[in-house]
């Protein structure tokens, strides 16, 4: 959050902080942990977020197992995972512009990936279009959740309230659906409803989709999907207000 409010401070703003999004391991590595001790043969690995790296490399370590990942092509969605990838020491191959499993469907169809082992570390909550768009195209996908995604304890929210408490804010930004599902919930259940309204502010095309599906509207939808995307369009949209007055 430290980076993100950075980013912001850079062209003048001033970001408050209210987490709500919590994450933890997996409740159950079983399936994972005996693929990986079969040793058996990978040859991708989509990584569609920081949390999945993070997840994934803990438990390898924890297995004491090291995949050959010169011989693996790796893919990873948006710059920051790639960069978290690099970190790790795994050479991504591919790094996607855009945060959605559709656009990374989209890049595997130019690939022949028929009898392919596709493995797909990835979240809870993540849906199954990227999984049944691989199998469609003949791979094996190899698909497990290494990482759960939660609300934060109640010692978290409360501490952070009084942030929502002091007034309306500006903008609000989201960076995932679950990310706006939980805020909904979250002010919901403390009483603070008049939070959201023309100050919408989402990371990419599938952030805003549930927030139109909960009702509200997005005024800024990023084409880069990232912080610095965000960034980018508040600003183009403040010199695009200014040109019009």
């Amino acid at each position: 959050m430290e980076d993100s409010a950075k980013l912001f401070e850079a062209e003048g703003g001033t970001a408050v902080s209210f987490p709500v999004i919590d994450f933890i391991p997996a409740d159950d590595f079983a399936d994972f942990d005996e693929f990986f001790l079969a040793r058996e043969n990978i040859d991708y690995i989509v990584f569609t977020s920081v949390n999945s790296v993070r997840y994934f490399t803990e438990r390898l370590s924890l297995l004491k197992e090291l995949p050959d990942y010169e011989r693996i092509n790796i893919i990873a969605i948006g710059r920051k995972t790639a960069s978290v990838c690099e970190e790790a020491g795994i050479r991504v191959g591919y790094t996607s512009p855009k945060q959605n499993a559709r656009h990374l469907a989209d890049y595997f169809r130019m690939l022949d990936v028929k009898g392919k082992t596709v493995l797909y570390p990835t979240s809870d909550l993540a849906n199954d279009y990227l999984q049944n768009a691989l199998s469609l195209m003949g791979a094996y996908v190899k698909k497990f959740v290494v990482y759960r995604t939660m609300k934060p304890s109640e010692e978290v929210i409360n501490k952070y309230l009084v942030n929502l408490r002091e007034g309306k804010p500006d903008w609000v930004v989201f960076s995932s659906p679950s990310s706006f599902q939980n805020f909904i919930s979250i002010t919901k259940e403390h009483g603070i409803n008049d939070v959201l309204g023309d100050n919408i502010i989402s990371i990419g095309e599938t952030t805003s989709a549930e927030i139109v599906k909960q009702g509200f509207r997005p005024l800024i939808t990023a084409e880069d999907n990232s912080m610095e995307g965000i960034v980018k369009s508040l600003v183009n949209y403040y010199k695009e207000k200014e040109s019009i007055e």
